[in-house]
């Protein structure tokens, strides 16, 4: 009972303690959003977008702060110390960045009510307050996760454009499809992918942007994803030691994030020359690249240019199961390569140079 009692007083006190960076965010808005657009008589609503993109960068170090406490062994032994667990410790950031939040975003809609705006640029909110909360949540995930606040910024980073850089591996095998199968359009393939499969407008809420009115699916898959990711934290932080500070807490998640992030670099070269240079070539410079990559990546992480034996490991049991998957991929599509469909079948046709 008496930790439960603590939590609302801590609560109070973690807002009471940031009254000095209110005060601050809250001239940066207000300078933003009023009084510069009146000073140059310039465009209010481009000023009012710009005031939202500070919003979030301000949320987003406000959350890296208050969990720089993770990567400090005295203030986490400190921490530990209280009465309330370290878990409400981060439940109790969550909750005061949630209110700072709240707070701006009242700011940004006074900015327009004063101005008299057309109230439909607010419904950037529609995909804005999910990306906020996510953001609140990634960063004491990334906290977590990682050994220092820099690594926790970029951490939260890759964990918010995780979805994306799926995708981007996904359009690094479609162009590998495309230059070995005959028949097969990357773009075609994308295309579909996005709109029937791989629905991101819907998970990160971007079609909402567009006077779509709020439905069934962003009323449920917004509490599912904020579910997850408080379950992953919940997770972890029961796990995460004293002794881990300034390193990455758990290796399979540095190992995951290594793994990805090397792969972001060969896929963005392929795609971008896929039409310029052969197949044989963009695989060579693609597996050097990753290589390469998954090397700065680790030694950095580590802290080492010697890298250790599991992470070499890690990387080439990696590389044979992103192999096995492209090439069972294009062994599946090939059996397709010389198939005519009926007329009626066909919906649409792709030109090419194949």
């Amino acid at each position: 009972m008496e930790k439960k009692n603590n939590f609302m007083p801590m609560l109070l006190y973690s807002i009471k303690e940031k009254r000095n960076w209110v005060l601050l965010s809250t001239v940066i808005i207000f300078l933003t959003t009023l009084v510069i657009p009146y000073i140059l008589r310039a465009d209010q609503e481009a000023f009012i977008m710009f005031g939202i993109v500070e919003l979030f960068i301000l949320v987003f170090i406000n959350c890296l702060v208050d969990n720089s406490f993770l990567h400090n062994e005295s203030k986490l032994a400190y921490y530990r110390s209280k009465p309330v667990p370290l878990r409400n410790q981060i439940i109790i950031n969550i909750a005061t960045n949630a209110v700072f939040m709240v707070y701006l975003l009242v700011l940004i809609v006074l900015s327009v009510v004063f101005q008299g705006l057309n109230p439909e640029i607010l419904e950037v909110f529609k995909m804005l307050i999910p990306w906020l909360l996510a953001i609140i949540l990634l960063s004491s995930l990334s906290s977590i996760l990682s050994g220092n606040t820099l690594m926790a910024g970029a951490m939260t980073i890759f964990n918010f454009c995780l979805p994306l850089i799926i995708l981007l591996v996904t359009m690094f095998v479609f162009t590998i499809l495309e230059n070995i199968v005959i028949g097969f359009s990357a773009d075609v393939l994308n295309d579909y992918f996005i709109d029937n499969v791989y629905r991101l407008d819907y998970l990160y809420f971007t079609r909402y942007v567009d006077n779509e009115s709020i439905d069934l699916i962003y009323l449920l898959l917004l509490p599912i994803i904020l579910i997850f990711i408080s379950l992953l934290i919940n997770k972890f932080i029961k796990r995460r030691k004293n002794e881990n500070t300034g390193f990455i807490v758990f290796s399979g998640f540095k190992y995951f994030v290594a793994v990805l992030a090397c792969l972001i670099i060969p896929a963005a070269f392929s795609i971008s020359l896929s039409r310029y240079t052969s197949i044989a070539s963009r695989l060579i410079i693609s597996a050097l690249l990753a290589v390469l990559s998954y090397y700065i990546i680790i030694a950095f992480i580590e802290k080492s240019f010697r890298i250790s034996k599991s992470s070499i490991k890690v990387f080439l049991v990696s590389m044979v199961l992103f192999t096995a998957v492209t090439g069972s991929t294009v062994a599946i599509a090939n059996q397709y390569k010389n198939l005519v469909p009926n007329p009626q079948d066909v919906r649409m046709a792709y030109v090419g140079n194949q």
